[in-house]
């Protein structure tokens, strides 16, 4: 049984929100082209930050409303330095607004 913390069930679900197996959703996990919704390269201060939306299909059964989608920016040098996010969405729709809301703050 996959848990959370030894009390929730983990929920597996494709990009539209319905449940797979966990055999499908590793399948899925190694997969690029579908976990990648979109990525983007920015300056900021001279140094290239990643921005980038993603699926990641995992959910606690206590969410009543799973966020399988995720938009993080990163700064890559020597170490990786998070420089926004994680932010959780539920929906692709809105992991790509707020991933177009990342990019626009980070070029102001």
């Amino acid at each position: 049984m996959d848990t959370l913390f030894g009390r929730d069930r983990l929920r597996y679900l494709d990009r539209d929100g319905q449940p797979i197996s966990r055999a499908v959703w590793w399948e899925l996990i190694r997969c690029p082209e579908y976990t990648s919704l979109s990525r983007k390269v920015i300056l900021v201060e001279g140094r290239e930050v990643e921005v980038e939306a993603s699926w990641v299909g995992v959910a606690s059964s206590r969410e009543p409303r799973p966020t399988i989608f995720l938009v993080t920016a990163r700064q890559y040098d020597s170490r990786i330095v998070q420089v926004v996010g994680p932010i959780w969405c539920e929906t692709m729709e809105q992991a790509m607004v707020e991933m177009d809301a990342v990019v626009a703050l980070l070029e102001a």
